[in-house]
């Protein structure tokens, strides 16, 4: 459906033989990527098992063309699952608004973001000492970009965290309850 080129840091998409579209619950195309719920992929050369409008829970960010692929438009990030927002009255905040800066750290070896009243309590594993204070003011500046006014963000360093028994995977975004 896309491949990733020397010319942008997204992938560019092949629309001659996918089309993606990112929609809202009612399966209207957005503008906004706010507004986005889900995409809805076509594959257009599988004839044998034709995949059309297949709901993917992700949410992508679609770009203009590249100069390079004039006629096909781009993905420009993906930003996780659509299941996973953290909702704070009428602000809706995608998790990578914490993440982003935490898989970036190469201290941090595992980590979980437990969405608070005001902000978030994250756990973290450590092969070292992160910048605690420079993660807390990037993860601040991006809860204020999102519209929460005064957000609190607060840290834990601990050993381990739990583990799913049966996949062995972290719970890394734990809503409110």
């Amino acid at each position: 459906m896309g491949i990733e080129t020397q010319f942008s840091a997204g992938m560019v998409i092949c629309g001659d033989g996918a089309i993606l579209e990112v929609v809202d619950h009612n399966n209207q195309p957005v503008d906004n990527i706010e507004d986005a719920t889900k995409v809805l992929a076509t594959n257009l050369t599988n004839l044998s098992l034709p995949m059309i409008r297949y709901e993917v829970d992700d949410i992508v960010e679609i770009g203009p063309p590249i100069a390079e692929y004039p006629a096909y438009k781009t993905v420009l990030r993906i930003l996780g699952k659509a299941t996973n927002w953290f909702l704070y009255g009428e602000v809706k905040v995608h998790p990578t608004a914490y993440s982003n800066i935490l898989e970036e750290e190469k201290e941090v070896e595992e980590f979980q973001i437990i969405q608070t009243q005001e902000g978030a309590h994250i756990k973290l594993v450590c092969n070292g000492e992160p910048n605690i204070s420079e993660i807390k003011d990037t993860i601040l500046n991006n809860l204020k970009k999102y519209g929460l006014a005064n957000p609190i963000v607060t840290f834990e360093v601990v050993e381990s965290l739990p583990h799913h028994p049966e996949t062995g995977k972290i719970k890394r975004f734990v809503p409110l309850a």
